[in-house]
């Protein structure tokens, strides 16, 4: 089969070289870039034999794909930056609205703030919303979420620095403070009365909770009878010092009962071994 390729008529063409589409996002126009419809030219079947020559017609160009519109698909294949920019967009905005959450969580407190909701919650014995309502009214400049952060910061309080023999604060390997926890749901237990870790604030700060104008002059009287027996720093270190004995030798012991058992339970796999190796029938 011979092919030939007529002659193309430039101004037909002219309006075929640049297409406007009206995109998704509002109206994108884009100009793709178009090649000449090929013409595919047919021999006829060949005329009787006093016939000399074969006569050639020109079929209709086949339509192109890239001279239609393009579809969805199409569109978002030459286009594929609007679905990045539409998830980036997407996820700055949950990235940074997880950070300001972030953020408000781990508010800073003052001293005096914890201090504050340690009073209100074991020394005046308040329930979290009212303890929340006080807290707005003495600081007013503070950011609020709700009650579950100052609930939040008050157990996290409830730690005490760890000491060494020579009443140096003890650090492990990288240079961190250690701390020892002093559980609120723990003191009611065997251990925790044992312990007897302060937990209030007149019997844990009493040297500067005089200071506060929201402790009660009752509480202040207690206090200053307390702070005349010791400073503060020298209360931490005798609590804690006493509360890391006890635990050590609670840890010794169950170490030496776990070994005790598992020695028991040795010897008496051996004897059983025994005893059913000598019941055997001898042959």
């Amino acid at each position: 089969m011979v092919l030939n390729a007529t002659d193309i008529s430039p101004e037909k063409d002219q309006a075929l070289n640049n297409i406007d589409i009206g995109g998704i996002a509002g109206g994108i126009k884009s100009t793709l870039p178009i090649r000449d419809p090929p013409h595919y030219i047919q021999q006829l079947p060949p005329y009787p034999n006093n016939s000399l020559e074969h006569s050639r017609i020109q079929l209709p160009p086949v339509p192109s794909h890239r001279n239609l519109t393009p579809t969805y698909n199409d569109y978002h294949r030459r286009h594929d930056y609007l679905p990045s920019l539409v998830h980036y967009s997407y996820h700055s905005r949950t990235l940074q609205k997880s950070e300001s959450t972030q953020s408000q969580t781990k508010k800073h407190y003052t001293e005096e703030e914890v201090d504050f909701i340690r009073y209100h919650k074991e020394d005046l014995s308040l329930h979290w919303e009212a303890i929340f309502d006080h807290f707005k009214n003495t600081f007013p400049n503070h950011t609020f979420g709700s009650n579950a952060r100052l609930s939040s910061r008050y157990y996290r309080d409830n730690q005490f620095k760890q000491y060494d023999e020579n009443d140096k604060v003890a650090r492990d390997e990288y240079g961190n403070i250690m701390y020892l926890c002093a559980k609120v749901r723990g003191r009611g237990t065997p251990e925790g009365k044992e312990e007897g870790l302060p937990y209030t604030l007149v019997q844990r700060y009493p040297e500067r909770g005089q200071k506060y104008t929201w402790v009660k002059e009752e509480h202040k009287e207690e206090m200053r009878k307390l702070a005349l027996e010791m400073d503060d720093n020298t209360r931490e270190i005798k609590y804690s010092r006493n509360a890391q004995k006890l635990r050590t030798e609670r840890e010794a012991r169950k170490t030496a009962v776990g070994k005790k058992r598992s020695f028991s339970t040795f010897v008496a796999d051996g004897l059983e071994s025994s005893s059913a190796g000598s019941l055997a029938p001898h042959h």
